[in-house]
């Protein structure tokens, strides 16, 4: 069972929050609150696995609690549910350490497959969130002036994500490199998931702009 803490100051919203997530056996709502300051109060106490987090809040932002909440139980995930959807809000949430940024007009079966990713310690950025400026996507998950990823990749990760921009599908990058078309399949869901993004498509528009491609450095 996966613990949840809910955090927004509506109460409406964390009660419909709470009725939703109910709905799946595999989820426990194990407290709400209503300010950041009361969320790092109630995850010391309660230590949830996950907090659902918004961040126009009154006392204590969202932001300043996905900071504290990080230095305090950094194993603890935290889910960002918000309306904002402008580039500074989303890398600054993630610059402090957020695990994922969602929309509150988010789908109940896509949230239920988010927590479960975030608990298993995926990063997630919902789709409406992934077209935001170069510049904010460096500044959150990426180090130096030159926007180039901090995530390592061994020699053969970097081999098929270079392939990967040029378009190349799972049978050719194999062709290509000397492997199964199901090995070189296996490597590119490794970068999906090293980098956050939902298909290969997004991999490499993101490994293209940002710099990420082997060719590019």
């Amino acid at each position: 069972m996966i613990k949840i803490l809910i955090v927004d100051d509506m109460v409406i919203l964390r009660e419909c929050l709470k009725l939703v997530i109910g709905q799946n056996t595999e989820l426990e709502v194990v407290g709400c609150a209503g300010d950041g300051r009361e969320a790092i109060d109630l995850c010391l106490k309660l230590k949830p696995d996950v907090i659902l987090m918004d961040l126009n809040m009154p006392v204590f932002s969202g932001h300043d609690a996905i900071m504290e909440i990080k230095k305090l139980e950094p194993s603890t995930k935290i889910l960002v549910l918000s309306v904002e959807d402008d580039e500074k809000n989303i890398a600054t949430a993630f610059k402090n350490g957020a695990d994922g940024y969602v929309s509150k007009d988010i789908v109940p079966e896509e949230l239920f497959a988010v927590i479960k990713k975030a608990f298993a310690g995926e990063r997630y950025i919902q789709e409406f969130a992934f077209y935001i400026k170069r510049e904010w996507i460096a500044s959150t998950i990426c180090i130096g002036t030159e926007q180039k990823f901090s995530v390592e990749l061994t020699e053969r990760q970097k081999e098929v994500l270079d392939l990967v921009v040029q378009g190349m599908t799972n049978e050719e990058i194999g062709d290509t490199i000397g492997m199964s078309a199901g090995r070189a399949r296996n490597i590119v869901a490794e970068l999906i998931s090293k980098f956050m993004v939902k298909n290969r498509t997004q991999l490499a528009v993101m490994a293209a702009t940002t710099q990420m491609s082997p060719e590019r450095k």
